[in-house]
């Protein structure tokens, strides 16, 4: 979920990850899918995919084992996740990145069509996570 921008200014962000000119942004974890990184309600500082990246092998090289923003089409219905990048022999998948059991069965999703998902694209990389963080 993004956050409203008058939470923003109390939000606090090392400088040194301020781009000028990307597209850049606070979303807020809802779940446990990625606790190991970012708890539920924790505040993630997000850069635009192609602000951050030059290009795919660029993306691959320089986030795999990081958290990113994906978008998933499945017919006409839209989800917006975090998911964990990992980049095995030039293939990345999205896995969850949890200590629970209700993701220890989840398959990796894979960057292209997978089952009844039309379209699965990383949307943004996280540079930054804020409180509360686990």
């Amino acid at each position: 979920m993004e956050l409203d921008e008058s939470r923003v200014p109390a939000l606090p962000v090392p400088a040194n990850i301020i781009h000028e000119g990307a597209e850049q942004f606070w979303l807020e974890i809802i779940g446990d899918s990625v606790n190991q990184y970012a708890a539920n309600g924790a505040h993630v500082f997000c850069t635009g995919t192609w602000d951050w990246a030059r290009d795919t092998d660029d993306l691959y090289s320089r986030a795999n084992g990081k958290l990113v923003i994906v978008n998933r089409w499945r017919g006409d219905l839209f989800e917006r996740t975090c998911k964990l990048l990992r980049v095995e022999n030039g293939k990345a998948q999205l896995i969850p990145a949890s200590t629970s059991r209700r993701w220890a069965s989840e398959l990796p999703v894979e960057l292209n069509e997978n089952g009844d998902t039309t379209r699965v694209e990383i949307f943004a990389v996280v540079e930054w996570i804020g409180s509360p963080a686990p």
